[in-house]
């Protein structure tokens, strides 16, 4: 359930408003008086079969996603390859005949538009990767030799130029474009703090004291303050929202929110004036899908509401998105890897009231030491000590991680008829596969990343290996491994394959670590 609410009615949805079978998935608002209430529903769609059927004129996704192109046997459908359509089962492509009922059309246009937000979280290796399998992207949404217009906004960004050529291959053109006042550049304005009041920043830091004492006493003197008074004006700092750079700090603090933190506010408030257990929720990757909905409406909620929160300990998963008017207070443990985060995170409080931002230093550290010895300074220059980002998509290790994925999906995707999981075999050298190895290569070159000559040697390689491949299986060679097929193109990186011949490529872009099994044993007299 990602959608919680009908976006027509705004009337709460359940389960039941949910019908998912193996053919088909509707969404419809209970509400009788709403216009979505009927057979038809609501025009969303959540899982990915109905949004390759249905094509819908806007997709909101990740860039997690593009990672699928040399794995998913029909992505090209989302890049308008549809040769049928039919009223109430949408769009489809097949090489038969239509069915009764199925219109036949040429295709429908690939995507015309494509808005990346939040610019600046796509670099590093993100965002290298990214510019590798955009390449494929680029070239997929291409028609008649035009791409697709891009919108990039980002409110922290330094160097866009470089970041833009290397994931995009293209200019720069800046809108809003810079005014003659200093103070007025059309997306802000300089207000005065009587109008606006904006955030305080404060700095802490107690050198010979545990950064632990320290979180200890700064939290329980916040909800000593915030609790021993019954101010209307006190809601935008009871809930107090806690930005931690790793989740092993972040857990460590949750477990002295139950122990070392009650324990402070019985010496603070011995005649227990309000509660000592407080109510701490997280939100970090550990939360499943469906739970950060119910998060954010729990945070919305008052201190004169059921089921307020008293903290939410948070890591980077704060910084985007997350735009509730209401919280007005922060506590930054240790100083965030790069400013373009610190001015992210710490915007998410003092919206509409004032904001209070407390950074915790951490003595022991000489980075943290550093910042609370310029602490005025640094503040007074915020946006002007944002970093460059970082993004090689060509690099050695880049290519090594994506480019048979990129390269791979982007002829899987185009050339139909190889598409399908066993049809590998299929592929031969031929014009058109010349052809499309040419446009990947102008694509690359366009980023000015690679080498013009190694760029060339690198995709014939790649094209010469997939020839051979296919000769020496025939029948018997799939893209991915099944108990089937003799060989398999494709493996995972941790995967054995059948045969030293497969190469590596990503499922997915994201860097998740391992985990480690723990088995609990018992003594037998225990």
């Amino acid at each position: 359930m990602q959608l919680n609410s009908c976006p027509w009615c705004g009337t709460t949805l359940t389960t039941d408003d949910y019908e998912i079978t193996e053919k088909m998935q509707r969404i419809r608002c209970h509400h009788p008086l709403c216009e979505f209430h009927g057979e038809q529903g609501l025009p969303v769609y959540t899982v990915d079969e109905e949004i390759y059927k249905q094509v819908p004129t806007i997709i909101i996704g990740t860039v997690d996603k593009i990672a699928q192109l040399p794995w998913k046997n029909n992505m090209y459908e989302l890049f308008g390859q549809k040769n049928f359509y039919h009223p109430e089962h949408g769009f489809r492509y097949e090489d038969k005949e239509s069915k009764r009922g199925w219109e036949s059309i040429n295709r429908l246009k690939p995507p015309e538009l494509i808005i990346q937000d939040e610019l600046h979280l796509i670099s590093g290796p993100l965002g290298s990767l990214t510019g590798l399998y955009e390449v494929a992207v680029d070239l997929l949404c291409q028609q008649d030799g035009k791409g697709p217009k891009i919108i990039a906004s980002t409110a922290t960004i330094r160097g866009a130029e470089a970041q833009v050529r290397a994931l995009y291959g293209r200019d720069v053109t800046q809108f809003p474009l810079a005014v003659q006042k200093s103070d007025d550049n059309f997306v802000s304005y300089s207000v005065n703090t009587t109008d606006q009041p904006g955030r305080l920043y404060v700095g802490i830091c107690a050198p010979g004291v545990s950064g632990k004492i320290q979180s200890i006493q700064t939290y329980a003197a916040l909800t000593t303050i915030t609790r021993s008074g019954e101010s209307e004006y006190m809601d935008p700092y009871w809930t107090m929202l806690g930005y931690f750079n790793t989740v092993k700090e972040l857990s460590g603090m949750l477990t002295t929110f139950k122990n070392e933190i009650p324990t402070r506010l019985d010496m603070l408030d011995s005649d227990k004036a309000f509660p000592h257990e407080l109510y701490v929720e997280e939100m970090t990757s550990r939360k499943k899908a469906k739970e950060i909905p119910e998060l954010l409406s729990k945070m919305e909620k008052t201190m004169k509401e059921k089921g307020a929160l008293d903290a939410v300990l948070a890591t980077n998963m704060i910084s985007v998105g997350v735009d509730i008017n209401r919280l007005g207070i922060m506590l930054m443990h240790g100083q965030p890897k790069t400013t373009s985060e610190y001015i992210q995170a710490t915007s998410r409080v003092g919206r509409e009231f004032p904001g209070l931002v407390l950074t915790i230093f951490n003595s022991m550290r000489s980075r943290d030491l550093s910042h609370f010895e310029r602490f005025r300074a640094y503040h007074q220059s915020i946006y002007r000590n944002v970093e460059a980002m970082s993004v090689t998509p060509f690099s050695m290790g880049s290519r090594k991680k994506g480019l048979t994925g990129a390269f791979i999906g982007f002829h899987r995707q185009s050339l139909i008829d190889i598409s399908k999981e066993k049809s590998a075999n299929k592929f031969h050298y031929s014009q058109q596969v010349e052809e499309l190895k040419h446009r990947f290569h102008s694509r690359i070159n366009k980023t000015n990343n690679w080498e013009y000559e190694e760029a060339e040697n690198t995709l014939t390689e790649f094209i010469s290996w997939w020839g051979n491949m296919a000769n020496k299986y025939n029948e018997q060679l799939s893209y991915r491994k099944d108990q089937y097929s003799k060989d398999h193109l494709l493996k995972q990186f941790q995967e054995k394959p059948k045969t030293k011949e497969s190469r590596p490529a990503m499922m997915s872009l994201r860097n998740v670590e391992g985990e480690i099994k723990v088995e609990e044993m018992w003594l037998e007299d225990e």
